[in-house]
């Protein structure tokens, strides 16, 4: 271990607070791993946002090690960063790996019977998803004997911006996120039917006031879908319910039809979650 390494070691078990995640036990250096999990176990319920000066007066690692540990995570989506207010919180990158708790979570709980009524009303698929890295992530699924089942399933991501369900989570997320997700799939043609970013950012404002949005083949050919957002108790959103129909079946207004009963079930979702 090099003399940095050393030292980055000792001031850490000794200027780490007490009622921190402990560090490796005694004698054991800490690694490149055990330092970037310890700094994501300072993310906590009461402090889920940090500044690089609070990570390393708490972790007591080097300003250096901290800003790139850091640097990695968020370029790897474990933590996400606020530029205007220099705070990190954790990244959407967690989703995937939290999906078997989240299968039985409350959220996914208090939205399945009301994706079954969904589903029966329309007479088309219902989904639950939630934002998740790289696209919307599927939690809960709910088809019907109709001849036509959405080109996803439960676990999986949809890549990119063009769903419904994309639109609504990053309508109803910080603006502060919009561009860092306009970044992110610049280069990816699946990952949005337009590269204007002036145009985006007026869609989902549009989103935010309307609390639909709707994909009409933007993300697959022969596929549309209305979604609507379910908030947390600040606004922002927490996942998405949507329908999804084959093309032929969204003509003639249907998607604008169902987007009433899909924001009626998103509300109730948000209200069981809130209580």
């Amino acid at each position: 271990m090099s003399d940095t390494d050393a030292s980055e070691t000792s001031a850490a078990r000794s200027t780490a607070p007490a009622d921190a995640t402990p560090l490796p036990g005694a004698g054991a250096p800490l690694g490149t791993l055990e330092r970037g999990l310890y700094l994501l176990g300072l993310f906590t319920a009461e402090t889920p946002e940090r500044t690089l000066r609070e990570l390393r007066e708490e972790s007591g690692l080097a300003k250096a090690t901290v800003r790139r540990l850091m640097h990695t995570l968020e370029s790897m989506g474990w933590v996400a960063h606020d530029p205007d207010h220099g705070r990190y919180s954790l990244g959407p990158r967690l989703l995937p790996c939290l999906f078997a708790m989240t299968s039985t979570s409350m959220l996914t709980n208090v939205a399945h019977p009301h994706l079954v009524q969904l589903a029966s009303a329309t007479t088309e698929s219902a989904m639950l998803s939630t934002w998740a890295h790289d696209g919307a992530l599927t939690l809960d699924l709910v088809t019907t004997p109709r001849h036509f089942k959405p080109f996803t399933s439960v676990g999986m991501v949809m890549p990119g911006l063009a769903t419904a369900d994309a639109q609504v989570l990053t309508a109803f997320s910080p603006e502060t996120y919009w561009d860092a997700r306009l970044d992110a799939f610049a280069d990816h043609s699946a990952g949005s039917t337009t590269t204007d970013r002036d145009t985006h950012r007026a869609l989902w404002s549009q989103i935010r006031n309307t609390g639909i949005a709707y994909d009409r083949e933007g993300w697959k050919p022969g596929v549309c879908a209305v979604a609507a957002p379910v908030l947390d108790t600040t606004g922002c959103a927490l996942a998405s319910i949507s329908v999804v129909m084959p093309s032929e079946r969204a003509e003639d207004g249907r998607l604008e039809q169902y987007a009433q009963a899909v924001r009626d079930a998103a509300t109730a979702v948000s209200q069981g979650i809130s209580h």
